[in-house]
């Protein structure tokens, strides 16, 4: 496996894991790529949803990929540790650094070893939301005059995007604000360091934080799986999100688990941080998605 930090901006970067790509004499092997979005609430990197999801997937044959987007405390692994603020980090400019990634494994997928036409994200909780702006923004002229490059045709339109208890909208705003715990209400101010006063944006063909309402038939397929017990994000708005999905002809497999909080990742012991961590019936997302995925033909 070779594994690189590869630098998008002074506040982003990316870091690889790939398969060598040949696998017996004189025979080479071209596999799919996920690109892995943590969540953390646009302020941190939940370091759970990082490595531990990419090695699961290196595993299952993908070359996978870390996006360390922009967030406004840099060095920060939890909302309780303490290092400066990032203040070029509204959105959405997460959502260029990964249109960016996206653009970087196309153009090296020969030498990575990458079937261009298998490249996938995935993100979780404000990963999430990075991910699912990109599926409804990848052919979005408002959204695309930001990056360094011009695309041609579908080159950035993902083979399918996976949603792992999803922000999908600015209501996670009035959820943390109203939240009994003081670790989740007091980190509202600071989110809205980055997405505050983008939730009634006038300029809705890229700003608006509700991305159900950019939802079209170019939109890409999207597995999405969420519990009836998370109270960060909530499944109403991602049973309303698959709603549009539907009503727009998009290729969609949603599951909703009765039981787990927010911010499982895998949902197993591998990088789990208590025993709330740990949930046997959501672990099955990883297969389900991973099926999902071979599933999906271009």
């Amino acid at each position: 496996m070779q594994s690189n930090k590869i630098k998008i901006n002074d506040t982003s970067y990316f870091t690889t894991y790939l398969l060598e790509s040949k696998i017996s004499m004189n025979t080479y092997k071209k596999r799919p790529a996920l690109i892995v979005c943590p969540g953390g609430a646009y302020l941190f990197k939940a370091t759970k949803e990082g490595e531990s999801v990419a090695i699961e997937f290196l595993s299952r044959g993908y070359n996978t990929f870390i996006l360390n987007y922009s967030t406004l405390f840099p060095d920060r692994e939890s909302f309780e540790m303490r290092s400066g603020e990032n203040s070029d980090i509204l959105y959405p400019k997460q959502v260029i650094e990964l249109l960016e990634v996206i653009n970087i494994v196309k153009k090296n997928s020969d030498e990575w070893g990458i079937d261009k036409d298998k490249i996938f994200i995935l993100g979780f909780s404000a990963g999430g939301h990075v991910a699912g702006s990109v599926a409804v923004h990848w052919n979005n002229n408002a959204m695309l005059q930001y990056l360094t490059f011009i695309p041609e045709n579908e080159e950035l339109k993902p083979s399918g995007v996976i949603l792992c208890y999803p922000m999908l909208n600015g209501d996670i705003l009035k959820y943390i604000q109203t939240d009994e715990r003081k670790e989740i209400s007091n980190q509202h101010s600071y989110i809205k360091k980055v997405i505050g006063g983008l939730e009634n944006s006038q300029d809705h063909k890229m700003h608006g934080l509700d991305l159900s309402q950019f939802i079209t038939s170019e939109t890409p397929p999207i597995f999405l799986w969420h519990t009836t017990e998370d109270r960060i994000t909530r499944a109403e708005d991602t049973t309303l999100f698959v709603s549009r999905l539907l009503k727009e002809g998009v290729p969609c497999e949603y599951h909703l688990f009765m039981k787990g909080k927010h911010g499982m990742g895998l949902c197993n012991s591998v990088a789990a941080k208590n025993s709330s961590d740990i949930n046997e019936s959501c672990s099955y997302w990883i297969n389900l998605a991973d099926n999902w995925m071979r599933g999906i033909k271009k």
